[in-house]
């Protein structure tokens, strides 16, 4: 982590000597051949992780060094079908392997220290992938054949769960939560608003409400959970019944991405079609965000914080491009 730690090193010491306020750097940019659709921090390193589509209709796997103010090649590859989604989230630290999702309906395991070839792969769906989540050493996808399901990555070639939309509207977005053995849960969120919650250890379908609009993501937090949608964000209270709360944005655009700060779930990141990153605190104020960051003039599709250094974000746009940003809170 030495490339990321000279760079903020800095900006922490200015931390000291000014009073406490929520503060944005935007650190490194690096324009991408490619459109990006996902990325993601490799698990305890300077690395980052992008997947999308090329203008000849290939997908493309870039793995990136964090390299003083500079994002530079490690390692990349073509794929037949654009890519979708990745995820990290069933790997370990040791072989750091990323899943991903394709337009045609494929996941695949890939080395990213060798991505000549995927590690394990199957046909997991009858269409293009929307999402793909972890939790070790499950994986969960989301599909626009109106499926949701969990893949064990140790035997991939079989779901080992498997739910369909009864109206067969698209899956947008899966996330798996629970913290023990016995309490793992997995919410599915659908195009038409459903927001669905099932118990993987009974294997059982728990609640069902309806947010208003389509899901972009879902991100837990305990007993919270935080959605990005198609008009804004919503929290939906799980130890109240499914109790959901709108929360107000100055802004009317859809929210594609929402996720916790690993170190600090107080607060969360959100990303939009308005290109603005917005940190908002779950005991601040819910009429507007504690801070904000304009960083695109196109939408921001994806964002992801790093483990390892609080507050240190990633945002891949539609203007082909890359965006590292720290966050001081």
């Amino acid at each position: 982590m030495a490339g990321i730690s000279r760079l903020v090193f800095l900006l922490l010491l200015l931390e000291y000597t000014r009073p406490h306020m929520t503060q944005f750097f935007p650190l490194i940019q690096r324009d991408l051949s490619f459109t990006p659709y996902s990325i993601q921090w490799v698990p305890s390193s300077a690395r980052l992780c992008a997947v999308g589509a090329t203008t000849r209709g290939a997908g493309i796997i870039s793995v990136y060094r964090v390299n003083g103010k500079r994002l530079e090649i490690a390692n990349e590859t073509e794929t037949p079908m654009p890519l979708r989604c990745c995820s990290f989230g069933a790997s370990d630290k040791t072989t750091r392997h990323v899943a991903t999702g394709d337009f045609d309906g494929r996941l695949q395991l890939w080395d990213t220290n060798r991505l000549e070839i995927p590690t394990s792969s199957v046909n997991a769906h009858d269409t293009i992938i929307n999402m793909v989540d972890g939790s070790m050493p499950e994986l969960a996808t989301a599909s626009r054949d109106g499926c949701v399901k969990v893949w064990d990555t140790r035997q991939l070639d079989k779901a080992v769960f498997n739910v369909r939309h009864t109206e067969q509207q698209d899956a947008w977005s899966v996330a798996f939560g629970g913290s023990t053995h016995d309490n793992r849960l997995i919410a599915a969120g659908y195009e038409n608003g459903d927001l669905e919650l099932f118990d993987l250890a009974a294997s059982r379908y728990l609640w069902k409400t309806n947010i208003g609009a389509g899901i972009c993501s879902i991100d837990f937090n305990q007993d919270k959970l935080v959605l990005s949608t198609l008009s804004g964000l919503a929290i939906v209270n799980l130890t109240k019944n499914g109790t959901i709360e709108q929360l107000q944005s100055s802004s009317d655009t859809t929210m594609w991405a929402a996720h916790h700060v690993p170190q600090d779930p107080r607060y969360f990141g959100v990303v939009g079609g308005d290109g603005v990153f917005r940190l908002w605190d779950h005991d601040g104020s819910r009429h507007q965000p504690v801070a904000a960051l304009s960083l695109s003039k196109h939408p921001i599709i994806a964002c992801d914080w790093n483990r390892d250094k609080q507050g240190l974000v990633a945002c891949a746009s539609f203007d082909q491009t890359l965006r590292i940003a720290q966050v001081i809170f």
